[in-house]
């Protein structure tokens, strides 16, 4: 049942039946029994069929479609994703490093904040809360900041909401936070 579950949210979510059920049976994969396939793709039929008519009739609108252009075009744009691909995965491999290190402080040190899990979990949450608060893109909802990254336009005709101070400085901060 929880992997029909999940491929039926993935459904609705994201609008991708056969992208639903391969990302259930990989996110249960420690537990997948094989008689569940016929049982997801039973519900992600049903939840795609209830989306489309609830899409018809206006009452479900989930994310803007973005409309991209039919010609396929190679430019200089696929070298700077490759790029952006391998400074991301350093930067997580570094974030790895780190968090484990702050692990291994936190199992040797007997810091009372480090130590103390309560302690631990609210001193995380008021600096992220501090870090998060004074950055306006920040405290939008991830539906408007999605419909913002996906649109067909740039991001300086989207308001205020990304251009002040300036688009790149903004869209880094948003990437460290």
């Amino acid at each position: 049942m929880y992997s029909a579950a999940v491929a039926a949210g993935m459904t609705v979510a994201f609008g991708a039946p056969m992208g639903a059920i391969m990302f259930s049976i990989e996110v249960s994969t420690t537990y997948y029994m094989v008689s569940n396939l016929f049982k997801s793709f039973f519900c992600v039929t049903f939840s795609i069929i209830i989306y489309k008519v609830l899409e018809m009739l206006n009452w479900l609108v989930l994310y803007s479609p973005t409309k991209y252009p039919m010609a396929i075009v190679v430019d200089h744009e696929i070298f700077l994703f490759a790029f952006l691909g391998i400074i991301c995965g350093l930067i997580g491999a570094v974030t790895i490093q780190v968090i484990t290190k702050i692990i291994f402080l936190r199992t040797r040190l007997r810091v009372p904040i480090l130590s103390d899990r309560w302690l631990w979990c609210i001193g995380v949450g008021i600096i992220v809360g501090l870090c998060k608060f004074p950055v306006p893109f920040m405290m939008e909802s991830d539906y408007r900041i999605l419909n913002h990254m996906f649109a067909n336009r740039d991001l300086d005709s989207s308001g205020q909401l990304w251009t002040n101070p300036n688009v790149p400085f903004n869209l880094t901060i948003y990437c460290i936070l």
